[in-house]
């Protein structure tokens, strides 16, 4: 997302979240989030779990990997939401919008944090310990923007507002015979109900991941911080957290199944190369 001049310099990281948390309750109690709204907050929630991530790496001295599934199941559902369009034309961007709001908190972090994927800048700060006090107050309102992102794919399930191809859409266990033939020809139909079934999920995984994310930062029993940058090397066995949650590393198996599943699609989207989870 491109960066909007003078607001990472007007607000914290923090107060962005919330603006966008704000932004996201707006358009969903006016029914106006649109698909590009939605792509925009996943893409900012999946920019504020690799800082978290980052962060945590930063402080504790552990390998970042582990955390950042969080962001790869983040990217996972803006990856399958390109299945979908909503119609809606490009409208001008609100001050106060949620696509506006998004920049904004990606920017608040990149002017905070800096680049994720740097981690010898990040250890090489004087002020990691307080900065990892203010990235647990963003972490902490993911989980929040991930309840408000599943409840707009629950609406849209309701309402069909969405279109698809009908071939990139879920299997059906008894198919109609009219959606045979869209199949078939490759006609675009309406989306709703279990249509969105795969967008649904991926979106609460998540959200659960983001919770498990969360627990991981709050983990209280932490080593000094080293002296230099972690091994990052397959052979590296950093020590394992006291009481890191069991889930964060159990659900990664399902995150990965989940991009295999959405190889296919994506190819015919010419989206890129699927992606692969994290180590």
């Amino acid at each position: 997302m491109p960066a909007v001049p003078g607001t990472s310099r007007d607000l914290t990281a923090a107060d962005a979240a919330g603006a966008l948390t704000a932004a996201l309750d707006r358009a969903a109690r006016t029914d106006e989030l649109t698909l590009r709204e939605f792509r925009a907050a996943v893409a900012a929630v999946e920019i504020g779990s690799r800082c978290a991530a980052a962060v945590s790496a930063a402080t504790t001295g552990r390998e970042p990997g582990p955390l950042l599934v969080t962001a790869a199941a983040w990217q996972l559902a803006g990856r399958i939401s390109m299945t979908f369009d909503d119609g809606q034309p490009t409208r001008h961007t609100d001050p106060r919008g949620v696509i506006r709001s998004a920049q904004t908190f990606a920017d608040s972090l990149r002017a905070d944090i800096g680049s994720p994927a740097d981690l010898a800048a990040l250890l090489d700060r004087d002020d990691v310990p307080s900065l990892a006090g203010r990235v647990q107050q963003i972490a902490t309102q993911l989980p929040v923007l991930a309840d408000q992102l599943t409840a707009a794919v629950r609406h849209w399930a309701r309402t069909g507002q969405l279109h698809a191809n009908a071939r990139h859409l879920p299997p059906m266990d008894e198919m109609p015979e009219q959606r045979i033939g869209d199949v078939i020809a490759g006609r675009r139909v309406q989306a709703r109900g279990r249509d969105l079934d795969d967008l649904g999920d991926a979106v609460r995984r998540a959200g659960s991941l983001s919770v498990a994310l969360v627990d991981a930062l709050h983990c209280t029993d932490r080593p000094a911080r080293p002296s230099s940058t972690p091994h990052t090397s397959g052979h590296a066995s950093p020590a394992r957290p006291q009481g890191e949650p069991e889930r964060l590393l159990g659900r990664a198996q399902r995150v990965a199944q989940a991009l295999d599943s959405a190889r296919q699609p994506l190819h015919r989207h010419h989206c890129g190369t699927p992606l692969t989870p994290e180590p």
